[in-house]
């Protein structure tokens, strides 16, 4: 493929807090999936592929979206669930391999070769992959005393796995759930203990072989964690905290499900009130400021909008939901550069779209 020159991105002109929304120059929303029986959390890399799951009749199967192109990876009785895919283009994600009911494993699809790596008798969710095509994952270790859902960390280094976390040795009711890895081998999770009442939680990292508490010790309930590879971590609480070279900041008090990436920016999603239920908007953090990219009204009732991000790249590209979860349905859609002028843009010097499948 020949070499493609890194495009500048033009300033985005600032908004206000309730301004209509505005579509940073040179980005487009591209429609993925308008099925409503979509079903799962869209991730992507830095080529614009992105990875989901759709409930058919009689299974649920991951489907890839590569650049104009959709591709059912998946298409039998098995339910799969929760994928991931990397620069390389290996894609991990859940499945039930033996059916309904059953535990699910962690499998791996690589240059069109599908390996499972885990045949454990407990649940397996939530798999990550890095650009290293090294995974993490949350397994199910069975109930607590105080009758709560135990959770623990694996980690797969291309060749073994490794048990990172062991809730029974610290207390009955830890769960550690929703793992995030980033090209360092660091880790960012939260882990729950379920025995208080209510309920705490806390953010960590797992770090050159050790473990620490990122969130400070007053925070009770902080969740949702994220990392980018340069030392920042996310998390959400009463809005969006960050972590960089041990400091703790809050970033805004308006805002959750902040995704950073290299670049410094973070996608985020911010609530409006509604009569019965909320709405929520996609907005951008860029160079100290914040830009709202979708506008909707917040005065449907029912029928009101939740839209959040799923993921964002070194383009700056996010793919994001949006749908009424009450009513079971949700589409997504990508905030991509645009093509149209003959042009592609890439963090490196030149992109390279690997295929998943011949």
């Amino acid at each position: 493929m020949n070499r493609v020159d890194l495009l500048s991105l033009p300033v985005l002109v600032a908004v206000a807090q309730l301004a209509a929304a505005q579509i940073p120059p040179r980005y487009e929303i591209i429609p993925i999936e308008d099925d409503p029986d979509y079903n799962g959390r869209a991730r992507m890399n830095n080529h614009s592929q992105v990875v989901y799951c759709v409930d058919y009749w009689t299974s649920r199967d991951v489907v890839l979206y590569d650049n104009g192109e959709t591709i059912r990876l998946t298409d039998d009785p098995e339910w799969d669930s929760l994928p991931d895919i990397n620069d390389s283009g290996q894609i991990v994600w859940a499945r039930q391999v033996n059916g309904p009911d059953t535990p699910w494993q962690i499998m791996l699809l690589d240059g069109g070769q599908r390996t499972q790596l885990t045949f454990s008798d407990r649940d397996n969710s939530s798999p990550r992959i890095n650009n290293q095509g090294h995974i993490v994952w949350r397994r199910y270790m069975g109930e607590g005393d105080c009758g709560v859902e135990r959770m623990d960390l694996f980690f797969w280094d291309g060749s073994e796995v490794t048990q990172l976390t062991f809730s029974g040795e610290e207390s009955e009711g830890i769960a550690n759930q929703a793992p995030e890895i980033n090209d360092l081998e660091q880790i960012v999770w939260t882990q729950y203990d379920f025995c208080n009442d209510p309920w705490t939680s806390r953010i960590m990292q797992y770090s050159d072989g050790a473990i620490t508490q990122v969130s400070p010790s007053e925070q009770t309930h902080p969740q949702a964690a994220n990392l980018n590879n340069r030392g920042l971590i996310t998390w959400s609480l009463d809005g969006i905290w960050l972590w960089e070279n041990g400091e703790v900041s809050m970033l805004t008090d308006w805002g959750g499900g902040a995704k950073p990436n290299d670049r410094g920016e973070i996608a985020l999603s911010r609530s409006y009130p509604g009569d019965p239920v909320p709405s929520s908007e996609l907005w951008l953090y860029r160079n100290g400021e914040f830009y709202q990219i979708t506008d909707n009204p917040h005065d449907q009732g029912w029928y009101n909008l939740w839209i959040g991000p799923r993921d964002i790249n070194e383009k700056g590209e996010i793919v994001y939901e949006t749908g009424r979860p009450w009513f079971d349905e949700a589409y997504i859609y990508l905030m991509a550069l645009s093509l149209e002028d003959g042009h592609s843009s890439s963090p490196a010097e030149a992109i390279d779209v690997k295929r998943v499948l011949p």
